[in-house]
């Protein structure tokens, strides 16, 4: 008769009824889950432990469901010097659940920048001269900005102007056929 010190979730059953069982083996007779706690284990790079601490904000996600709340609780001192990787343990804030061994994606925000523009990445174009730009509708009518793209979200890309032109989040954008477009030419503005 086998007793599990804590109630839960039965996930695997290492033996089968009559079977002898040997106490020097290391194998488990059986895997139970606690369904109150429950853990993402994910792999992270190096350069990305190195931004994270026990105690940040996260979330978990399945596909098809709404980010649910969570905490890191688990970053490692080192990582594997093979893969360049490191254990990190997220944990599914209290009362939440999800499936025991569903496929799951934690996101943990690491900072929160301010004044930062972003456009779709169908708003930045190549420049006839090098380089990127945005085509931005000005009193009407269409003007490139050269743009330094930087990091990519959810089909949006960050972007700082250059060469002295301003580029702030009110700015209109051309998100389609910009390509054809010169400075000058008359733009209808639609929702």
């Amino acid at each position: 008769r086998l007793r599990s010190p804590i109630d839960g979730v039965l996930l695997r059953l290492g033996v089968r009824l009559g079977e002898t069982v040997d106490p020097a083996s290391n194998t488990p007779l059986a895997e139970i889950v606690d369904p109150s706690i429950i853990e993402l284990v994910g792999q992270v790079p190096v350069a990305d432990i190195t931004r994270l601490k026990k105690g940040q904000a996260a979330s978990i996600s399945v596909s098809g469901s709404a980010p649910l709340p969570a905490t890191v609780v688990a970053v490692p001192p080192g990582v594997d010097a093979a893969t360049g990787l490191g254990t990190v343990r997220v944990r599914l804030a209290e009362g939440q659940r999800l499936p025991v061994g569903a496929m799951a994606v934690a996101t943990v925000q690491i900072g929160q920048r301010t004044g930062i523009v972003t456009v779709p990445e169908t708003a930045i174009r190549g420049a006839a001269e090098g380089g990127q730009e945005v085509v931005a509708c000005v009193d009407g009518h269409a003007k490139t900005i050269p743009v330094i793209p930087g990091a990519t979200q959810d089909h949006r890309v960050e972007v700082r102007a250059t060469g002295g032109e301003a580029l702030d989040s009110t700015i209109l954008v051309v998100v389609e056929g910009s390509l054809a477009l010169q400075d000058g030419a008359a733009l209808a503005v639609r929702p």
